[in-house]
């Protein structure tokens, strides 16, 4: 990265998540310029098998801060051998949360735990609470007016549950109240999604994710829309009624989750309200994939 990209506003906290879980939580690259190799800026250099790469890009637009960087949307990104030395400097990922980031925390969610199921949005908030006070402690003393979850991979029943739990657990001043506006934002499903078995796995059509979930969420209004209209951050916006917003970067999203249970998900045919019934009373212990945690990202903002 260019060393003014660090504290470009244009680079958002989206992509700084996206780029520490691209490192591995380890280091970051930074030069003066970027590199070149026949004109085209080097956007990121690896050493696979003793063998040195390079990804570069013929538009320089590829290689700006914002949503468009490295996606390749302009111009392909193009990958070949690539041996020279480069004048960089290594920096912490996790400095680049710190940068420009305003009041932003970054917490590990779930390391090395199993939670319980039924008590998973009690200890998500708990979690939040002891890394961001403040935050919290606004959301508690000032309530709701709009919320709003997106993620375009919101697709199996597990995921429900951990989002239900996570709503009806929020620590808010009147709860989700009548008059608050709630939307929920995903993608469709994949074309030819095969049918499935067990809790962590995909629905295989629209219309019976989205009836399952709007009898779990008779409050909000449910969104399905193509992948490539939603943003690629899972992210959860809370709108408090002083006119703050606090955002919540789940980096995997509720998907990082999984039962180690073998739980045959035998309601996929069943109506919308036994499934979502099924899915509030449903006893399990679940992990992360990842055992380091899964970074999470709070901040309040206006």
């Amino acid at each position: 990265m260019r060393q003014n990209d660090l504290v470009d506003t244009n680079l958002e906290m989206a992509q700084k998540l996206d780029l520490y879980r691209l490192c591995d939580q380890k280091t970051i690259a930074i030069a003066h310029t970027l590199p070149a190799i026949h004109g085209m800026p080097i956007l990121a250099s690896m050493d696979i098998d003793g063998e040195g790469l390079a990804i570069a890009t013929s538009d320089m637009r590829n290689a700006l801060s914002g949503p468009g960087w490295g996606m390749g949307e302009v111009a392909p990104l193009v990958v070949g051998p690539y041996t020279d030395e480069i004048a960089l400097q290594r920096m912490e990922t996790a400095q680049l949360i710190e940068l420009s980031s305003g009041n932003a925390q970054m917490i590990y969610m779930g390391k090395n735990a199993v939670w319980p199921l039924s008590q998973f949005g009690r200890l998500f908030w708990e979690k939040l609470e002891e890394t961001d006070t403040l935050s919290i402690v606004q959301l508690m003393q000032h309530g709701i007016s709009r919320m709003r979850y997106s993620d375009r991979y919101l697709l199996t029943p597990l995921s429900f549950r951990l989002l239900w739990e996570v709503v009806n657990n929020m620590p808010a001043k009147g709860g989700l109240a009548k008059n608050i506006q709630f939307e929920i934002i995903t993608a469709r499903v994949p074309y030819n999604t095969e049918r499935k078995e067990f809790i962590t796995q995909s629905y295989n059509n629209d219309s019976d994710r989205y009836a399952v979930l709007q009898d779990l969420f008779p409050k909000a209004r449910i969104i399905v829309a193509r992948k490539n209209d939603i943003p690629h951050a899972r992210s959860l916006q809370i709108t408090l009624t002083n006119g703050k917003c606090l955002t919540i970067l789940l980096d995997q999203g509720f998907g990082a989750w999984f039962t180690k249970d073998k739980f045959a998900y035998d309601l996929f045919d069943a109506p919308a309200p036994e499934q979502a019934r099924m899915l509030r009373e449903k006893q399990l212990n679940i992990d992360l994939v990842v055992k380091n945690g899964m970074p999470v990202i709070i901040q309040l903002g206006k």
